[in-house]
């Protein structure tokens, strides 16, 4: 009887407005300690050092999921910030570091550092606008209010790290749009591997017409 209690303010918890702005906040946290560390690591070791240190996350990350969902090993703090869709597949965090580790490899430091972080800040920032303040619904619950959250959080990401509008706002435009269309799929990796793309292409092109 307790126990049946417990679970059923556990799941209460795990769907409650505050949680998922905790959860959030927790991300964009996380998030932002990540990057720092990232770029200083690439900034004084290189990038080899960086894609090693990365990697290596990755694993660990993936041997806590193999525990996690085969073997039912539980993790706190996994349980009570565990997406739904998460408790029988990756975790946002593992897919994170997978997204990291393409980008970094595939494009120029500063346009993958800047879908990253594009990924990172305009999910959490989205998501507490949306939950605060998102009147108008457009989309599998998601907000004008929170899509324009989102876009702004991309251009100013896209102004600071990249610097070139021709790319940062294509980048910003595809990044926002990625993340409103998404119902299923993981966004932490789709979002950087797309934004990424379309400021590389665009490097590429104004490299070989200008």
């Amino acid at each position: 009887m307790v126990k049946g209690k417990a679970m059923q303010g556990l799941k209460k918890l795990q769907t409650s407005p505050n949680l998922q702005i905790y959860r959030k906040l927790l991300h964009l946290l996380m998030g932002a300690a990540a990057l720092l560390i990232g770029f200083s690591v690439a900034q004084f070791y290189g990038l080899e050092v960086l894609l090693y240190g990365a990697f290596i996350c990755f694993i660990i990350l993936l041997l806590i999921d193999l525990l996690r969902v085969e073997y039912k090993v539980n993790f706190p703090l996994y349980s009570l910030f565990t997406k739904e869709k998460e408790k029988t597949n990756l975790h946002a965090l593992t897919f994170a570091f997978l997204a990291a580790i393409i980008v970094i490899m595939m494009y120029e430091f500063k346009i993958a550092l800047a879908a990253v972080a594009m990924s990172i800040f305009s999910d959490g920032i989205a998501a507490i606008i949306g939950i605060r303040f998102g009147r108008h619904r457009i989309w599998n619950g998601k907000s004008i209010e929170g899509s324009l959250a989102s876009l702004a959080t991309n251009l100013l990401i896209g102004y600071f790290i990249v610097g070139a509008w021709y790319i940062f706002i294509p980048m910003a435009v595809i990044a926002t749009l990625t993340e409103l269309v998404i119902t299923h799929m993981d966004d932490n990796f789709v979002v950087p591997i797309f934004s990424g793309f379309v400021g590389q292409l665009i490097l590429l092109l104004t490299v070989v017409y200008l």
